[in-house]
């Protein structure tokens, strides 16, 4: 398996987020004070990896480490989704078609290190607008600037870190966060 960056922000996805099986906690850790407002609201949301066989994974993450599923479902632009938590940390399975692994990020100890960074970080935020201002005033280049995803209610914005790694931006509304009974 492989980090790979979330499927459900490509253009042109239609696709909907099944209801989930399983609401999902919130822990106090995670909780964030609804006046705060752009950065200063930021959590972190889930991992996505790619995977060739999204079912050995659920089947594999709840058997050894005990997760349990929130969701899945086949999004209409050939993406399979399946979303696992444990203590309010998430983990997104994707299957894609024609998918390729990349060898140099499955490199044994110490090996794995000399390949940098990881596909996609994605981070809550209460509020789109002020962490668009915010990055700005940083001189942040966009790749995706509050793009709205009615697939699941919500808006995203997507930057590159200085290694040009994707960090996103999930405005804390819609399906999705209602979903994982979040207030």
């Amino acid at each position: 398996m492989t980090i790979f960056s979330s499927l459900l922000l490509l253009p042109g996805n239609r696709g909907a987020v099944a209801e989930p099986t399983v609401k999902v906690p919130v822990s106090s850790s995670t909780e964030v004070s609804s006046s705060n407002k752009g950065l200063r609201s930021m959590g972190f949301f889930n991992i996505a990896i790619s995977t060739p066989d999204i079912n050995a994974s659920v089947d594999w993450y709840q058997r050894v480490l005990g997760f349990r599923k929130v969701s899945q479902s086949n999004l209409s632009n050939g993406v399979s989704i399946a979303m696992i938590e444990r203590n309010g940390m998430v983990i997104e399975f994707l299957k894609v078609p024609n998918q390729k692994p990349m060898p140099m990020l499955n490199q044994d100890p110490p090996k794995h290190l000399q390949f940098l960074g990881i596909k996609n970080f994605v981070l809550w935020v209460d509020d789109m607008d002020a962490t668009v201002r915010e990055l700005k005033s940083k001189n942040v280049s966009f790749v995706w600037e509050a793009r709205t995803l009615p697939e699941v209610g919500t808006r995203v914005s997507m930057i590159r870190d200085n290694n040009g790694n994707l960090v996103t931006f999930w405005e804390r509304r819609g399906s999705v966060w209602q979903s994982l009974n979040r207030p």
